[in-house]
């Protein structure tokens, strides 16, 4: 824009009585309007910022020679050049750097006034040459201070902003290395245990004390097992790279496969599944249902029984886990699908990664879906997700 009015301004040119028409000089000048109009361009086409001093100064001398070229024209109007080029080095790169421009071109200026004075029969107005660079000083000092300001602000917002992400990874490198160090622990010893015992007494135990160690030396390696994949999982999910193959699916029927695979601890699970079929990622939600009845067992009292509900919902299908236990507050409601997260009063005995629940929450965005937590009537807590895409419920089984 400014470049479009200075050409119009240097084509329909027309000096005072008494002043010679500017001849090849309107060329010259229009050439050093067509470098100014170019520097714009570049710079909203967006420019690096250890650049941004170098089209200042570029845009500097341009400013400087059509000041030079018109020194004849008494009426000054390009002055308001300088005022541009003061304000846009404030703008892009800072108050220094708008200083800087300032005397640049107050010296060029002030030089000019000079020569036009004496060598072209200028009349010149020192008061008026003083008060345009005083005023021009003051826009440089203004807009440069802001500018400073507006920058200090953000990079203290964003020095903010950073130290709490850094504050958030330590807090969670701490309880990753808690879960590692206690979780991981656990089984490991146990299959340590064991298997030295096996090592070291195996022709002094009878059949049955064999097997059942090797049971638990299998059921300890399945849990070390899946704790890692369910690391693994969060670190592919957190990078982007895991992502659903859906396919038609029974839900019903995958369900139950999955459950009848899991150590519920002597509980007993009441299933309740609609005849239903949904547009799924089955071992991801096989990995959804583990979880939920994994962490209704870890976190509810002994023989307490486990509800687990499969039903056509809103044009996609509700997987519920309820159990009877103490519940969840309010506060932690939302915080449970976070890693690494527990809930308050979590009994000793109750293992794991700590990243279940936010699986569960991933799994199913992944979907197009989402998992939440209610208070179950009576007492308790009801587990639930929502995955799109079933097909339509025929009956109740």
């Amino acid at each position: 824009m400014v470049a479009a009015l200075l050409a119009i301004y240097v084509i329909a040119y027309q000096p005072p009585a008494g002043y010679a028409e500017p001849g090849p000089i309107r060329a010259l000048a229009l050439g050093l309007v067509l470098m100014l109009a170019a520097s714009g361009v570049v710079q909203l086409a967006g420019i690096a910022a250890s650049r941004r001093s170098t089209y200042v100064i570029v845009d500097l001398a341009i400013a400087l020679g059509l000041l030079w070229l018109f020194a004849f024209d008494p009426v000054e109007h390009l002055f308001y050049l300088v005022v541009g080029v003061v304000i846009e080095a404030a703008l892009l790169v800072g108050l220094s750097t708008a200083l800087f421009a300032w005397a640049a071109l107050a010296a060029g200026y002030t030089l000019r006034e000079v020569v036009a004075y004496n060598l072209l029969d200028v009349p010149s107005e020192p008061a008026g040459v003083l008060l345009r660079l005083a005023m021009t000083f003051g826009l440089a000092l203004i807009v440069g201070s802001l500018v400073e300001a507006g920058r200090a602000t953000k990079a203290y917002s964003s020095e903010k902003e950073e130290s709490e992400r850094l504050r958030d990874i330590d807090e969670m490198k701490t309880a990753f290395l808690a879960a590692v160090s206690h979780d991981l622990k656990n089984p490991l010893t146990a299959i340590l245990g064991f298997s030295t015992t096996l090592e070291r007494r195996l022709d002094r135990l009878d059949r049955e004390r064999v097997l059942e160690f090797l049971g638990h030396i299998s059921r300890n390696g399945r849990r070390l097992q899946k704790m890692l994949d369910d690391l693994l999982d969060m670190d592919r999910i957190s990078r982007g790279i895991l992502q659903p193959n859906l396919a038609p699916t029974d839900m019903p029927a995958l369900v139950r496969n999955i459950v009848e695979e899991l150590d519920l601890d002597g509980r007993r699970l009441k299933m309740d599944a609609e005849e239903v079929t949904a547009s799924v990622d089955p071992p991801k939600v096989e990995r959804i249902v583990e979880n939920l009845v994994t962490n209704a067992v870890k976190y509810t009292p002994p023989a307490t029984p486990i509800g687990l509900r499969i039903e056509s919902q809103n044009g996609g299908v509700m997987i519920a886990v309820e159990d009877e236990g103490p519940g969840i507050s309010d506060d932690m409601k939302q915080k449970v699908f976070e890693p690494f997260q527990r809930g308050v009063g979590a009994p000793n005995r109750a293992t794991g990664s700590g990243v279940g629940l936010s699986l569960v929450a991933r799994f199913a965005e992944l979907h197009g879906g989402r998992a939440w937590v209610e208070d179950r009537p009576g007492g308790g807590a009801s587990f639930r997700v929502f995955l799109p895409g079933a097909g339509p419920a025929t009956s109740a089984s």
